[in-house]
């Protein structure tokens, strides 16, 4: 019966890491997606002569 417990968590740490390592690649590429829209709006890259 323990056995298939250890079965189950390991699986569940499976899926959370997918789920991570998912979610950081979408946020990775929504961040992309938002840098190039600013440069191309703006005409220059983020933090660029933006200093007061």
């Amino acid at each position: 019966m323990e056995a298939s417990n250890w079965a189950y968590v390991t699986a569940a740490y499976a899926v959370t890491w997918v789920l991570v390592l998912g979610y950081m690649a979408y946020a990775r590429r929504a961040l992309q997606r938002a840098r190039a829209e600013y440069r191309r709006v703006t005409g220059h890259e983020p933090g660029e002569g933006d200093a007061v």
